[in-house]
C-alpha cells in the first residue's frame, strides 16, 4: 500500500542493504564518470527503479508537506517544459528529463528512505566521490608534467581530459571536475561543523580530503573555481551564524594549516602573480575573450529575459 503521511516505515534485512549499497555504488558512479557510460548506469538505474518500483507498493511513504512542494516543484518543470514546446525553444524536451523524469525518480527514491542510515551512505558516498575525482584531477597533472601531454590526454581520454601548461599556471579540464567544484562547498561546510555524527573516519581525514578539493581548485586554472573557494568559507560562516552553529576554534586552526600547506606546495610549482593575472582578466569584458564572450551572452539573455520577465520563453530556450 503506497501512502502519504506523517509517520515513517523501518525496514532492516539484507535485502534493503543490498540495495542500499547499489543504490550508493550508482550514485558514485555518477560522481566520478557523470557524462560517460551513460548505457552501463542507465542499466544500473533501471534495474534500481524497477525494485524500487516494486517495493514501493508496500514501503512507500513520504510526508504530506514534502509531497505537495515535490508536486508543485513538478508542475512548475511541466509547465516550463509545455511553454517552451510551444515557444519553439530547441531544447525543450531535451531538458524535460531534467525537470520532470528526475524529479519523479526523485520521489520514488526519497518514499523509501526511513532511516538516517541510508541518508549516511549517501553522504560518505559524495565525500569518496569528491576525493577520487580531485585524485583523478591530480594524477592527470603529474603524469602530463613528469611524463608527456598528450599520454596523459590519451589515458583520462574517457573523461574528457585537456590540459594545458602555460607560463605560471596550469588548465585543465575533467567531465567530472564539476563534482570537485560542487563538493568544495560540502567538505567545507562538512569540516566546521560542530559534530560529524560519528559517520566519518575523523574531521581530520575530511579535512585532507578538503585539502585534495583545494589543490584541485588551485592548479585547475578555472577562475570561477577560484572565485568559489574565495567566497565559499564566508558563505559557510555566515549560514551557520544565522543558524546560530558554533565553529570550533581548533577547526579554524587545522584549516588555515591546510590552506599554509596548499599555499606552499603551489607557490613551488605555480607563479601567483601570473594566477593573479589571469583571475582578473576575467572580470575584463572587452579584453580577455573568453570574457568579452560571456559578457556578449549576458547582454544577450537579459534581452531575452526583459522581453518576457514574467513567464519567460519556456526552458529550452536559446
Amino acid at each position: 500500500m503506497i501512502s502519504i503521511g506523517s509517520n515513517t516505515v523501518t525496514v532492516n534485512g539484507g535485502k534493503k542493504t543490498f540495495i542500499m549499497v547499489f543504490a550508493a555504488f550508482f550514485f558514485f558512479l555518477i560522481l566520478i564518470l557523470p557524462t560517460t557510460f551513460q548505457l552501463e548506469r542507465g542499466i544500473l538505474l533501471a534495474g534500481l527503479v524497477a525494485v524500487g518500483s516494486v517495493t514501493a507498493f508496500s514501503r512507500w511513504r513520504v510526508s504530506r508537506d514534502i509531497f505537495m512542494l515535490w508536486l508543485l516543484t513538478l508542475s512548475v518543470g511541466v509547465a516550463g517544459v509545455l511553454w517552451g514546446f510551444f515557444n519553439g525553444a530547441p531544447g525543450a524536451l531535451h531538458v524535460s528529463t531534467v525537470y520532470i523524469l528526475w524529479p519523479i525518480v526523485y520521489m520514488l527514491f526519497v518514499g523509501l528512505v526511513h532511516s538516517p542510515r541510508t541518508i549516511v551512505l549517501l553522504e560518505k558516498t559524495i565525500v569518496l566521490g569528491v576525493a577520487v575525482s580531485s585524485l583523478m584531477a591530480l594524477a592527470l597533472l603529474v603524469i602530463a608534467v613528469s611524463r608527456n601531454v598528450q599520454i596523459a590526454n590519451e589515458i583520462f581520454a574517457f573523461q574528457g581530459a585537456s590540459i594545458g601548461l602555460y607560463d605560471g599556471f596550469y588548465e585543465l579540464t575533467l567531465f567530472n571536475l564539476t563534482t570537485v567544484i560542487y563538493g568544495l562547498p560540502y567538505l567545507t561546510s562538512l569540516f566546521f561543523l560542530p559534530q560529524v555524527h560519528g559517520w566519518i573516519i575523523s574531521r581530520k581525514w575530511v579535512g585532507w580530503m578538503l585539502m585534495l578539493a583545494l589543490a584541485v581548485c588551485l592548479v585547475s586554472g578555472r577562475r570561477a573555481f577560484w572565485l568559489l573557494a574565495i567566497v565559499t568559507p564566508v558563505m559557510v560562516w555566515g549560514l551557520f551564524f544565522l543558524a546560530r552553529i558554533h565553529i570550533r576554534v581548533q577547526s579554524v586552526a587545522f584549516a588555515a594549516m591546510l590552506m599554509a600547506i596548499v599555499t606552499a606546495v603551489g607557490a613551488s610549482v605555480l607563479n601567483f602573480s601570473s594566477l593573479s593575472e589571469q583571475f582578473a582578466s576575467a572580470f575584463d569584458s572587452l579584453g580577455e575573450e573568453s570574457a568579452s564572450l560571456r559578457y556578449q551572452q549576458f547582454e544577450v539573455l537579459m534581452a531575452g529575459w526583459s522581453s518576457s520577465p514574467l513567464i519567460g520563453q519556456g526552458l529550452g530556450a536559446s
